[in-house]
C-alpha cells in the first residue's frame, strides 16, 4: 500500500489522466510543508516567509511555517530563503 503522500496526477498533458482512477500513475511525491522546510534547512538556507498562491495575491507571507498552520493553504507553496 502507498503513502497517501503519492497521489497520480488528476491531469496529464492538459488532459484527465483516467489512469488515476485505476489508481496507475504517474506517481508524484507530495511533501507535507514540514518536510520541505526541513529539506530546505538541511541544505543550509535559512526560511525569511512561507506561503501559497493564496498568501501571495493577499499580498502577504507569514514568516514561518508554523504561522502559516493557522492560514488558508490553496494552489502551490513557495518558500522565500535566504543563504
Amino acid at each position: 500500500m502507498r503513502s497517501i503522500q503519492y497521489i497520480p496526477w488528476l491531469k496529464l498533458g492538459g488532459k484527465p489522466n483516467w489512469l488515476c482512477l485505476l489508481d496507475q500513475g504517474p506517481y508524484p511525491y507530495w511533501y507535507q510543508v514540514e518536510e520541505a522546510e526541513q529539506i530546505i534547512k538541511k541544505v543550509g538556507f535559512q526560511v525569511v516567509a512561507v506561503g501559497s498562491s493564496y498568501q501571495i495575491k493577499q499580498g502577504r507571507m507569514p514568516e514561518s511555517i508554523e504561522t502559516l498552520a493557522n492560514e488558508r493553504l490553496q494552489g502551490m507553496l513557495y518558500f522565500v530563503c535566504k543563504k
